[in-house]
């Protein structure tokens, strides 16, 4: 396994995949516990909901297209209590459902498929920013290699 991916009090970096399918939540479990993060998966919005409330992450990844309640719903439900950055990865290739999702606060976009490479440059991005974004000292953290 690669160096661990340390948050600010020194914990694993979390992150919460939200995918109602199961091969690309395993998928993706592999390639993020492989770069050495503490992976959950949730296969709903209502999942999603549940483990933000009770195992806040430092960081979601949620799909979109998911039955009973789409990825967007549930980010506004999640936004009610939390302000962990949530990153779409979806195959809606929509510009109106990314500028929604932009407009209620994701921080990133990403269609499907998408290299593993840009994957993890993009949450390592995702958690880099929101790491400054707490940080009080202002300065910039260095980015992990992929």
């Amino acid at each position: 396994m690669d160096q661990a991916i340390l948050t600010g009090n020194g914990t694993i970096e979390k992150i919460l995949i939200v995918d109602d399918d199961r091969d690309t939540c395993q998928l993706l479990q592999f390639l993020f516990q492989r770069k050495g993060y503490r992976t959950m998966v949730a296969t709903d919005g209502r999942q999603a909901i549940h483990q933000v409330q009770s195992e806040p992450p430092d960081l979601v990844l949620m799909d979109i297209l998911m039955p009973d309640m789409d990825g967007l719903e549930t980010f506004r439900r999640v936004r009610e209590f939390s302000t962990a950055p949530v990153l779409f990865l979806t195959a809606l290739d929509s510009i109106e459902c990314a500028a929604q999702a932009f407009h209620l606060g994701a921080v990133d976009y990403m269609r499907k498929p998408c290299s593993n490479t840009e994957l993890l440059l993009h949450v390592q991005i995702a958690l880099s920013l929101a790491k400054d974004g707490a940080s009080a000292s202002g300065e910039k953290g260095a980015l992990p290699s992929v």
